[in-house]
């Protein structure tokens, strides 16, 4: 099998400032008339220019375009972006039938600076993370996946933690079909903010469970815990990153930058890393964007 040219230190970063400084400006949605039918998470609209990460307002609840499908779901490869049609949302649109829908621009957003950078809309999510920044930064992101050939033929991952470690992103918890993102698979706001924490209530003997099968008893006097916790390889973005040798290296290097040659357990490869940390010092550190390419493809 050939070894993948992306897979190097100069490479990665350049795909790093390429994708930092690529602004993201896309052409705005138009929907016309109302949410006609909903399903659980899935809406019915007709709507032009839909994108991955659109962010969208009806009756007061903020939502996100996670991929284009059928009645009942399914999502439908390629992406759907213009007629009536149903989305996935990543949230439970019951109630939302009937509502008028505002499209949620990132040009009108908070961006620091002057234009809608990728590197400004992932400091606007660590500053202020939110729904609407979250789709601001997953929309900018997709969109240079599905240009740029580090991602479509290299087989580049982008992978975006807080400054505690929590996954914001990861682009191969995508659906990804001939190279192409048409769907964002696990990577939600709702899933972002499952990160690892631990939760205790006064019900006595209960067993410590989360939804990707960590099982174990714990037994206290007075108080019970709930454990929610991600796994290398499963279908969650939020198991904590910090620990990963390149992360650590930028995060605690004058430089702000980490390089690893190491296997991966969440894609079952070898990988050549590249961790840059968001914030000028250790102190300042906002979070850490990190690229990564297969060694072999």
């Amino acid at each position: 099998m050939p070894t993948n040219s992306y897979a190097n230190k100069a490479s990665l970063i350049s795909e790093m400032n390429q994708l930092n400084t690529a602004t993201f400006v896309p052409t705005a949605p138009s929907v016309t008339g109302t949410i006609t039918s909903v399903s659980s998470y899935v809406i019915q609209i007709d709507v032009s220019n839909c994108y991955l990460g659109a962010c969208f307002d009806a009756s007061g609840t903020t939502f996100m375009i996670v991929a284009s499908c059928n009645a009942s779901g399914t999502k439908s490869w390629p992406f759907v972006a213009s007629g009536n049609n149903y989305y996935l949302v990543d949230v439970i649109a019951s109630g939302l039938t009937g509502a008028t829908v505002t499209w949620n621009n990132p040009a009108n957003s908070t961006t620091p600076g002057s234009s809608n950078t990728n590197q400004s809309l992932f400091e606007q999510f660590a500053n202020g993370p939110s729904q609407k920044n979250y789709s601001y930064c997953i929309s900018g992101t997709v969109n240079q996946c599905n240009t740029d050939e580090f991602y479509k033929t290299g087989k580049g991952r982008v992978l975006f933690a807080i400054d505690d470690g929590s996954v914001v992103l990861d682009t191969s918890k995508c659906d990804i079909s001939s190279n192409v993102i048409y769907s964002l698979g696990s990577n939600s706001y709702q899933n972002y903010n499952n990160k690892i924490k631990i939760t205790t209530n006064a019900s006595g003997l209960q067993s410590l469970t989360s939804s990707n099968a960590f099982d174990v008893s714990f037994n206290s006097v007075a108080k019970a815990a709930t454990l929610t916790v991600g796994t290398a390889g499963g279908n969650f973005i939020n198991e904590n990153h910090n620990t990963r040798p390149e992360m650590l290296l930028a995060l605690l290097s004058t430089s702000g930058q980490g390089f690893a040659n190491r296997y991966s357990s969440s894609v079952s490869s070898v990988q050549q890393y590249f961790a840059n940390r968001l914030g000028n010092t250790t102190e300042q550190n906002i979070g850490t964007l990190r690229l990564s390419a297969q060694q072999i493809i």
